[in-house]
C-alpha cells in the first residue's frame, strides 16, 4: 500500500519567528524605556504569535497524506479526510501574490463544510490546501491530479 506524506517547509515559519522576536523586543523597549502603554499590546500580540510559531515548528501534525483511499489534510488544529471519489480535480489560483492549490469537489459530494455556498459564490473556490508543502502550486497540482487519476482508475 503506497502512502506519501508531504510536509510544509519551515523557512516561512522561521522567518515569521524572527520577525516576532524583533517585534516582541520592540514592545519590551516601548514599555520599559519609553513607558508607553502601547508596548503591552505589542507584547501580547507578538508574544502569542511567537508561541504559535514555536508550536508550529516543533509540531509534526502539519502534513498532507496521500493514500489509495484519498487524502488526509492535517494541521496544528484540525484534520480532514477526503476520498478520491469526492474530488473532481485540483487546480491553482493566484490570491494576492501567492499561487495556491485548490480542490474542486465532485458534484455528488455531500460532506461540504458549512460556508461552502458562501465560498463558491464569493471567490469561486471550493476547498483550499493550507500549504503547498514545499512545492510550487502548479507542481503540487499536477502531482495530486496524477494521483487522483491513478487511484480513481484503480478503484473503478
Amino acid at each position: 500500500m503506497e502512502k506519501i506524506v508531504l510536509r510544509p517547509t519551515t523557512w516561512k515559519t522561521i522567518l515569521s519567528l524572527i520577525a516576532n522576536i524583533a517585534m516582541l523586543a520592540m514592545g519590551i523597549y516601548l514599555v520599559y524605556s519609553l513607558h508607553n502603554n502601547f508596548g503591552w499590546l505589542t507584547i501580547l500580540l507578538f508574544g502569542t504569535t511567537l508561541i504559535l510559531n514555536i508550536i508550529q515548528l516543533i509540531s509534526t501534525n502539519n502534513q498532507l497524506i496521500i493514500q489509495p483511499e484519498g487524502i488526509s489534510i492535517r494541521t496544528m488544529f484540525w484534520k480532514s479526510e477526503i476520498q478520491w471519489k469526492n474530488i473532481e480535480r485540483f487546480y491553482t489560483k493566484k490570491i494576492f501574490f501567492q499561487n495556491i492549490t485548490l480542490i474542486r469537489f465532485s458534484p455528488q459530494y455531500t460532506g461540504k463544510y458549512l460556508a461552502y455556498k458562501v465560498d463558491t459564490l464569493a471567490a469561486n473556490n471550493e476547498g483550499t490546501l493550507p500549504s503547498n508543502y514545499g512545492k510550487k502550486a502548479e507542481e503540487l497540482c499536477r502531482f495530486l491530479n496524477d494521483k487522483l487519476e491513478k487511484y480513481k482508475t484503480l478503484s473503478s
